[in-house]
């Protein structure tokens, strides 16, 4: 897992390969509850921030998914982009946003 600061610009270029295509989601929030393969067609998709991330997902019919504070990232062997958010002195995970070209598993 890298901090999402050490190179922003790659984090975005690995958002921008979902955009135009149907992504299925994986979003957690600690604690709280979570969405998982929740199947939506992405029109665009930005990061703004410093320090910490917002990434926001237009989809079609104007629907947005948008998840705040991501403080990491990786891009896994199997293409899945994943975010994540530390939320406290201890750095315990707080959120997640996970975007994948396939279903999670079950």
């Amino acid at each position: 897992m890298r901090p999402i600061f050490d190179d922003p610009a790659a984090v975005r270029e690995a958002l921008a390969r979902f955009a135009g295509q149907t992504v299925y989601v994986h979003a957690e929030c600690i604690p709280g509850g979570f969405v998982r393969n929740a199947r939506l067609a992405v029109t665009s998709a930005q990061m703004r921030g410093e320090g910490r991330y917002r990434v926001a997902l237009r989809c079609d019919d104007d629907a947005w998914v948008r998840w705040e504070d991501l403080t990491h990232w990786e891009m896994d062997g199997q293409g899945r982009l994943l975010l994540l958010a530390f939320g406290d002195a201890e750095q315990r995970l707080s959120r997640t946003l996970e975007l994948s070209l396939k279903p999670f598993p079950a």
